[in-house]
């Protein structure tokens, strides 16, 4: 089994020298099981590389894409994944909006001429749309998907996803409530994330945003997005295995983000917990 991220950045895509170590492109994340099915989490500007691949190397059927909301940067992707102008494929999307937003718009509102030069007109595969809601249980293959409300924007879903005897669950975005006079307490990130942290509880898995480092997050309290650290807190109260640092602050350098990540080893250490943090990387896989 796989997890092979082709986008980690939040908000907009930033290509350059300084992200080259964890990535520019916007979310997208695939789960790859034993058995060869995929699972795609997200479709920002880092779905393009991957409906290249999908393209070359010649995976026509079962494309399944669940996308957690209708916020730009988990979209943005959509008109440029190949997959789309191929009349032999058959794609599955499994979304959630923002704001009770039909599903079917998320996909035609990018062809409207004031945004794409052409129209939807030029979709020859075949799509199949699926309006995803909160605390639903469906699968995918054989693929167990679950789903939960995050805290973020109104209709931003979460998923845990169950395959190969392996939990991942795929929270972004996510604000992980916590008090931010200090350093985030566990016990009181347990008490303000109650319903969150049992979705997660002994997860083998947990890829969660870390859009801000600790002091930027002060300063950007409510707005529906984590620091390194609250993250950390949040891991070790639902006793997780791997916590996956994902949905960086565009404006971070891979300097910036290894501080952060140093920054939150020593916080697990003083939990004594065996968690273990893993940045994600753009092209990165985890083999397990």
């Amino acid at each position: 089994m796989k997890i092979k991220f082709w986008g980690t950045r939040g908000s907009i895509p930033v290509p350059g020298e300084s992200t080259l170590k964890y990535g520019g492109n916007t979310p997208c994340v695939q789960i790859i099981s034993g058995s060869g099915k995929s699972l795609i989490l997200d479709a920002g500007t880092g779905i393009n590389n991957l409906g290249n691949k999908i393209i070359s190397d010649n995976q026509n059927t079962g494309i399944n894409l669940l996308i957690t909301h209708s916020h730009w940067d988990h979209i943005q992707g959509l008109t440029f994944f190949q997959p789309f102008y191929k009349e032999e494929n058959s794609i599955n999307i499994f979304a959630a909006t923002n704001n009770n937003l039909p599903v079917e718009k998320i996909l035609h509102y990018q062809f409207k001429e004031a945004f794409f030069p052409v129209g939807k007109e030029i979709l020859k595969a075949k799509i199949n749309l699926t309006r995803l809601k909160e605390n639903a249980t469906f699968n995918i293959d054989n693929f167990t998907v679950n789903t939960v409300s995050t805290h973020h924007a109104s209709g931003t879903l979460g998923f845990k996803i169950t395959i190969d005897g392996t939990t991942i669950v795929y929270l972004t975005d996510n604000e992980v409530y916590c008090n931010t006079a200090d350093k985030p307490d566990i016990d009181l990130v347990r008490e303000k994330n109650i319903e969150l942290i049992r979705f997660c509880e002994e997860a083998d898995f947990l890829i969660h945003d870390t859009m801000y480092d600790y002091d930027d997050y002060k300063n950007k309290e409510g707005w529906g997005h984590s620091s390194n650290l609250t993250a950390t807190a949040f891991a070790a109260a639902a006793k997780v295995k791997n916590l996956i640092f994902f949905h960086y602050n565009p404006l971070y350098s891979d300097d910036k983000i290894d501080k952060f990540i140093s920054d939150s080893i020593q916080l697990s250490k003083k939990y004594d917990l065996s968690l273990k943090i893993i940045p994600a990387q753009e092209n990165k896989i985890l083999t397990f």
